[in-house]
This record gives C-alpha cells, sequence and structure tokens, in this order.
C-alpha cells in the first residue's frame, strides 16, 4: 500500500492518504468494463444498473477507454465441438479457447516399458531389523558402495 501511496503522492493534483481507496476486484467490475468496451458508455450505464452497483470510473476513464479501443480482426476459428460457446460468458479475450503459439509436441499415455529387461526386487527392511537380517544403515553402505555410475 505503501508503494501506492507513493506513487499517488506523486501525482500532480492535491493528495490527501485518507482519500486513498485500497484496490479490490470484482467480477461485476470486469463485466461492466466488458459492456463498456463492446457496446459502448450506454451498454456500461445499463450493466451497472442492472446490476446495482455504483459508476465506479470517472467519465475521463471512459472517455480514454472507449478511444483506446482497437477493435480485433474476426478470427476463422470455430470453438471447439466439446466447448460449446457459453452465452453467459463475457467476451473471448478474458477465456481465450486459442493460443497464439503452437502446444508443444508432447508424449501423451503411459511410458512404454520392456519387462524383458527389467529386473526389479524389493527389500523390505525393518527397524529394528528381524533375526538374521542387515540393519537399514547397513543396507544403504551396501548399496553405495555397489553402486555405479551408467
Amino acid at each position: 500500500m505503501e508503494s501506492n501511496l507513493s506513487l499517488l503522492s506523486s501525482s500532480k493534483e492535491e493528495f490527501k492518504a485518507e482519500d486513498y481507496v485500497q484496490p479490490h476486484y470484482k467480477e461485476a467490475y470486469r463485466l461492466a468494463i466488458d459492456c463498456l468496451i463492446d457496446g459502448g458508455e450506454a451498454s456500461y450505464q445499463n450493466f451497472i444498473k442492472q446490476e446495482g452497483i455504483w459508476g465506479f470510473i470517472s467519465e475521463k476513464e471512459i472517455q480514454h477507454i472507449t478511444g483506446s479501443v482497437v477493435q480485433l480482426p474476426t478470427s476463422n476459428h470455430t470453438e471447439e465441438a466439446d466447448c460449446p460457446p457459453d452465452e453467459t460468458s463475457s467476451t473471448g479475450t478474458y477465456w481465450p479457447t486459442h493460443s497464439d503459439t503452437e502446444p508443444p509436441n508432447l508424449d501423451l499415455g503411459w511410458p512404454e516399458v520392456l519387462h524383458s529387461r527389467l529386473k526389479t526386487n524389493i527389500d523390505l527392511l525393518f527397524h529394528p531389523p528381524r533375526q538374521n537380517s542387515p540393519t537399514i544403515k547397513e543396507m544403504i553402505r551396501k548399496h553405495i558402495q555397489d553402486a555405479r555410475q551408467d
């Protein structure tokens, strides 16, 4: 919070610390801005009236946002068959269905294991050791001594 206060205090306008409002996120705010971008100021005003929220951005900010909107070219991609478009969701920029880059070519599934070449064994060790059985420390020492680098 101190860094935000520092930024505000260096602005050209007079600033009082008690005027600072701690920022917080509400999904309704994001949806309202989506309405502003998609439908203009009338759509934004209609949305905030429907939701019962107060106008959280100033007239100057509304003008800046609407003046800065760049319409992206429409894509020829269609929605995935298993992901039909959701009428209740907002713009596709928030939950994109397609990426700008191709996914990496990964091997999917279980790795192929050649059981004929694999030598497996299981040793159960107990502490305290059972009669005529080595201790866990002795077994670890033996494995370290027998280890070789491949």
